[in-house]
């Protein structure tokens, strides 16, 4: 299942700038998501019903935290339901910041502690201080976010750490900054420079796209993306986007 949604979210981040494909795209993900959340309405169903006849205090726990995380999948899967069945629709318009990187965050806030999974520590450190807006592609700009949430959630791979997500004004009221910080497993000097650079990545599984995407996406859109790291430490990615005034 997994895999399917990894494979599905690929698709969406090869094709991001081809956008005949939406199409293609829509279509799987209406086929794929309708089979996901009917297999997950089937655990939710049967888990319910166990959990009637459950006998242990623990294993009425153990059962709801079932019920609790199918619940968070089938959330996260209306996310990405929602998200790529959304592509034919996008324009270029007038977007309050904060409100973009919060869908992002929804796609991948099922894997942080809040959502009460089985030894999942992983913990969202989310500071909003600006309302501000920008004028541009959502969809791209969605897109940009989930690929660094993504790095930075898979940097923290004993699924532990923290995640931090600042969106605050400039002292001069320009640009508005994004700042997501993790305390993953850090990048080496010799790999930040390869970076931005076409089909490189450290993942196994990985497209070596992410980054190369969002950077083109924020620079774009009139803004700039840098990052720092240490080795095991963390990582720090900084975007800066022009403010948009009526």
């Amino acid at each position: 299942m997994n895999d399917s949604i990894n494979n599905i979210n690929n698709m969406v981040t090869n094709d991001i700038t081809n956008f005949d494909n939406y199409e293609m795209i829509t279509q799987f993900s209406e086929e794929a998501f309708h089979d996901f959340k009917n297999i997950l309405a089937t655990i939710s169903g049967l888990t319910q019903l166990t959990m009637l006849k459950a006998q242990s205090e623990e294993t009425k726990l153990y059962l709801s935290r079932i019920k609790r995380a199918t619940s968070d999948f089938t959330e996260a899967l209306n996310n990405y339901y929602d998200f790529t069945t959304g592509l034919n629709n996008n324009k270029k318009g007038i977007h309050v910041l904060s409100e973009t990187v919060d869908e992002a965050i929804s796609m991948v806030k099922h894997k942080f502690s809040d959502s009460d999974i089985i030894n999942n520590r992983l913990v969202l450190n989310l500071n909003i201080q600006s309302k501000s807006k920008v004028y541009g592609y959502k969809y791209k700009l969605i897109q940009c976010f989930l690929n660094i949430l993504t790095n930075a959630i898979d940097s923290m791979d004993k699924a532990e750490g923290i995640l931090t997500v600042k969106v605050f004004n400039d002292s001069s009221n320009v640009f508005v900054n994004v700042v997501i910080i993790d305390t993953g497993s850090g990048i080496s000097v010799e790999n930040l420079e390869r970076l931005f650079k076409e089909r490189f990545t450290t993942k196994s599984n990985g497209t070596g796209l992410g980054l190369k995407i969002a950077k083109n996406c924020v620079e774009g859109h009139g803004g700039s993306l840098s990052i720092t790291s240490k080795i095991n430490e963390g990582t720090k990615v900084h975007i800066l986007l022009p403010i948009y005034n009526d």
